[in-house]
């Protein structure tokens, strides 16, 4: 029986694969069977990785870490050490697999930024120095520089209007989309 992180990340693929089955299109379960067959096939492998199976378990990977990220998003001790120590990767593995989204550290956070903007448009008194906190910035004024860094305007002047909802709804991993870089692209 296959162990190591190789292997848990292919039973996490397969009970995911499972659950999301009867939501899937004949087509898209078609390439996730694909890709899952590179998986095991990768897994099985004596030898390193070939081409033709990396992607698939890239992939999966990123995923599984995305998810772990979104869960964590309040530990302050959430960085690419404890990413590497909780996933069995090395730095260079792991940064190699964030390398086209800016890097790990850069998607936490803008995870973590997209969150407390996601407060922010929520009803209440909030207050900045709290949320930065909060989300593991060391101060106001930390968090507020890289808010307008990503967002181009200072948290107190997010626009929470309806016609924003569908931009703060948008899923965190989808696809994994680097929303900055996407915006620094259209703005060159």
């Amino acid at each position: 029986m296959p162990r190591g992180p190789l292997a848990q990340l292919v039973a996490d693929h397969l009970r995911a694969f499972e659950r999301e089955l009867p939501s899937l299109t004949v087509a898209d379960a078609a390439r996730v069977a694909e890709a899952t067959l590179q998986m095991v096939g990768a897994m099985a492998a004596s030898g390193p990785l070939d081409d033709a199976g990396r992607p698939a378990i890239e992939l999966a990977m990123r995923r599984r870490i995305l998810r772990h990220i979104n869960e964590h998003l309040l530990d302050p001790t959430l960085n690419s050490e404890r990413l590497c120590r909780d996933f069995g990767l090395s730095r260079a593995s792991l940064y190699r697999l964030f390398e086209p989204f800016d890097g790990v550290a850069a998607v936490i956070r803008e995870r973590r930024l997209r969150a407390i903007r996601r407060e922010l448009c929520e009803p209440g008194p909030h207050h900045l120095g709290q949320l930065s906190y909060k989300y593991g910035y060391s101060s106001q004024s930390q968090m507020t520089r890289a808010f307008r860094t990503l967002f181009g305007h200072a948290p107190k002047d997010t626009p929470c209007a309806p016609q924003h909802k569908a931009i703060l709804d948008l899923p965190d991993d989808a696809g994994m989309v680097s929303w900055s870089r996407i915006l620094r692209q259209v703005e060159e």
